[in-house]
């Protein structure tokens, strides 16, 4: 008889938490489709200070986004198989500044391939990068700091 109640209780709590769960999923989508729609008369603005974020509401995107960059990287970042033999690391991560216009600046490599030659061609292929789609947060486009990884197959 307690089983039979401890599981009567158990169902009543589980369909509650799940109907609470897809309350808070359909309003929280219904708040980000809102927000999406209402980037495009985003206010421009630079921080005052020079501030630049690497905390926002909506990140930066490469024109076409992710699978956009993956082509770009494939088409731009060529190599030889011989330069793949002096690498100590199978990926080059570049840190960039994704400013309010679109443009990228201060690109810096973090962590290196260990092949000087291909890591300075990493940051080549970077500078001469499309403008991105700026970050967004509260309303106004910010500069960020974006951590931009290469890998080498």
């Amino acid at each position: 008889m307690k089983d039979k109640q401890n599981s009567t209780k158990f169902l009543m709590l589980r369909g509650l938490f799940l109907s609470a769960m897809l309350v808070v999923s359909i309003l929280s989508y219904a708040q980000t489709e809102t927000m999406v729609s209402n980037t495009d008369s985003l206010e421009t603005k630079e921080s005052r200070d020079g501030t630049i974020y690497e905390d926002f509401e909506f990140p930066a995107e490469f024109p076409g986004g992710q699978e956009a960059l993956k082509e770009y990287l494939k088409k731009e970042f060529r190599y030889t198989s011989k330069s793949l033999k002096k690498i100590t690391c199978d990926r080059i991560i570049l840190r960039v500044t994704i400013n309010v216009d679109g443009s990228l600046s201060d690109i810096e490599i973090v962590r290196g391939s260990g092949n000087k030659r291909l890591d300075k061609k990493a940051v080549r292929v970077v500078k001469n990068m499309p403008r991105w789609k700026p970050a967004s947060e509260a309303g106004r486009i910010i500069p960020i700091r974006y951590y931009l990884p290469i890998k080498l197959d």
